[in-house]
């Protein structure tokens, strides 16, 4: 989905206002009290929680803020709902409605919050940059830490303007040299999302080359910045590549794009000895990092939701998936899936896998649509959503991003390779071969394609990423 708002991007800039009175006499009297950048941003912990505050808004924005229910599950046909609260209802139904921005949409916030947010990180990790370029010193107790924040401030620029390059048609390419106060009377030309993941792309390389530098010295994060992890100099490295890989897949917008991405540098960029060498999971914590995504996706109450079978369904092998595909849409409505992946279900339809659960009862309404219901919901935190690791970028995502760059390429077999870690050491289920899917002694294959058949090679790809990355993040 691309949807772009026109909400000013410099929400979190600093601004003064100026009131200009006529009177008998000049009233005009400067106020020595209006703080501007500069003298705001001249102290080293005022600045250092800038810096960390970036983060902290990535995660309010995909986890907790405003229309917490991001729309990207719902869109793409991972979760499902009828609950009407931030659009989800609408942003899942089908034939899918033209989508309304108008400010007095219910489903405005879709566009308009994300938007918001992910330019307060861009713009705030600019200012931030630009406070350090005057000079600024990060100093704490007589130690400097500049080095971390300035490389923790570059990575966080690409991080912001990347989501935007995945989320928008178009937006706004600022950086530390760019006068964000004078953009409040003069916005300049959005930039298309390509432009915007190249420019995004191009600021996490940048921090990764000032972290490589031999002057640079080594840091470690304070666990605060990304909540209960100490990440090392080299940590940060790694998860900068991590997301540029990211970047250069998930921005494409059809399979044209996807076929022409330049998949040797999707390979350099998740080798295991750049990218993430475990899954990048903060730590949550009651009142300190909670997440209201997960809570939505796991919870049983009146604001429930749950795995849509277009997600599960390729893995049935009952014939009921097919069924329900060749139903009209305003008939269909839940059935059991017979499945050898143990992510999905069980030894039996009505028992729980280790990602998801069955439910028996219905929180849906009729009158919203019964081609919503299903029996399964992601589950995969057991229901958790305010304590231990939350992982928001997996392992197994590199591995699958390496699997589909060797596929690409040609390199099937060792494209097999990648795809089945995940199929054999969590679904339970036979490798995958260069030549497609195999089936088991029951005659059973996982993933089946919409006419029933065995899947291939790039649908088993396909179907590993879905499972595996489903409910991790929320876009």
């Amino acid at each position: 989905m691309t949807i772009f708002g026109s909400a000013g991007p410099w929400r979190g800039g600093i601004c003064a206002l100026t009131l200009a009175l006529a009177a008998c006499q000049d009233l005009n009297v400067p106020n020595l009290n209006a703080p501007d950048r500069e003298r705001a941003l001249a102290q080293a912990a005022d600045l250092e929680a800038l810096i960390a505050g970036t983060w902290r808004t990535l995660w309010g924005r995909l986890h907790v803020g405003s229309s917490t229910y991001n729309p990207m599950p719902l869109v793409g046909d991972e979760m499902t709902a009828t609950f009407a609260n931030d659009g989800a209802l609408e942003l899942s139904s089908e034939p899918r409605p033209v989508y309304n921005n108008n400010s007095t949409s219910s489903v405005a916030g879709a566009a308009r919050f994300p938007w918001e947010d992910f330019n307060e990180i861009l713009s705030s990790a600019s200012e931030a940059l630009a406070a350090l370029d005057r000079g600024v010193v990060l100093d704490s107790s007589g130690v400097d830490h500049t080095a971390r924040g300035r490389a923790f401030a570059k990575f966080m620029q690409g991080v912001g303007l990347g989501y935007l390059g995945m989320m928008f048609d178009r937006a706004y390419i600022i950086d530390e040299t760019t006068d964000i106060e004078g953009l409040v009377d003069q916005l300049p030309e959005a930039s298309p999302y390509t432009a915007v993941r190249d420019e995004a792309i191009s600021r996490l390389e940048q921090a990764i080359a000032y972290m490589e530098d031999p002057a640079t010295p080594d840091f470690r994060l304070p666990t605060t910045w990304i909540e209960g992890l100490a990440l090392t100099k080299a940590d940060l490295i790694r998860l900068a590549h991590s997301y540029i890989a990211r970047l250069l897949v998930y921005t494409c917008r059809c399979p044209g794009e996807r076929e022409a991405v330049d998949w040797n540098r999707v390979l350099y960029h998740v080798d295991p000895t750049r990218s993430i060498s475990a899954d990048h999971a903060p730590i949550l914590a009651s009142g300190v990092l909670t997440s209201n995504y997960w809570f939505r996706v796991q919870n049983s109450g009146s604001f429930q939701s749950k795995a849509d079978y277009k997600l599960i369904g390729p893995s049935d092998n009952s014939g009921n998936y097919q069924t329900w595909l060749n139903t009209s849409v305003p008939q269909r409505t839940k059935f059991l899936i017979t499945t050898p992946d143990r992510r999905i279900t069980g030894a039996t339809p009505t028992s729980s896998g280790s990602y998801f659960r069955y439910v028996a009862g219905e929180t849906f309404r009729v009158d919203r649509g019964t081609y919503h219901f299903t029996f399964y919901q992601w589950y995969r935190r057991a229901g958790s959503s305010t304590t231990g690791p939350g992982v928001i970028m997996s392992k197994a995502e590199m591995d699958l991003l390496r699997a589909e760059a060797l596929y690409r390429l040609g390199r099937l077999d060792e494209a097999a390779a990648e795809i089945s870690k995940t199929r054999v050491a969590n679904g339970q289920l036979p490798a995958v071969t260069a030549a497609g899917v195999p089936q088991d002694t029951l005659g059973y294959c996982v993933p089946r394609k919409n006419d029933g058949t065995c899947g291939d090679l790039f649908d088993a790809l396909m179907y590993e990423r879905m499972i595996e990355l489903a409910g991790l993040d929320a876009i």
